[in-house]
């Protein structure tokens, strides 16, 4: 047998033996991310900040915990879904973890894990301009009931 016989060979016995490993690894992957929801968004909230240039000086187990403990958004009181349940992308009650401080540093002492809809309108105000802006719009709403 000549060379290149032997390595058409082999590579047909490596693409047979390796054919399907890439599926079973995506559905393992997505069966834990299914059992393990909170720890998922957790490692995936801080891979992202990293990606995006944040300095991050907590872990994904601290903000793990964290999220254990936050049920409901702080700010509208809307029920936190940590679990999509097949569905992606961002939904009104995802969680998202606000910058308090906003600067390119996360720790844990300034973060804090709302829905996705307050994080989206607050964006980089602080917690005071923020509620300020809400009042705004609740009195200039209340004022237009009123006409």
């Amino acid at each position: 047998m000549s060379f290149s016989s032997n390595k058409a060979e082999y590579q047909r016995i490596r693409y047979h033996h390796h054919e399907g490993v890439r599926e079973r690894h995506i559905e393992a992957v997505r069966r834990w991310q299914r059992k393990n929801p909170i720890k998922y968004w957790a490692s995936k909230t801080i891979q992202s900040h990293k990606r995006k240039g944040f300095k991050v000086l907590l872990t994904t187990t601290e903000l793990h915990t964290l999220a254990k403990s936050i049920t409901h958004c702080s700010f509208c009181g809307i029920e936190l879904d940590y679990n999509p349940k097949g569905r992606s992308g961002w939904h009104r009650n995802s969680p998202s973890m606000d910058r308090i401080d906003n600067k390119k540093v996360i720790a844990m002492d300034d973060i804090q894990i709302i829905c996705a809809q307050c994080n989206s309108a607050k964006s980089t105000m602080s917690i005071e301009e923020f509620i300020e802006y809400c009042q705004t719009i609740v009195e200039k709403h209340r004022s237009n009931r009123n006409v």
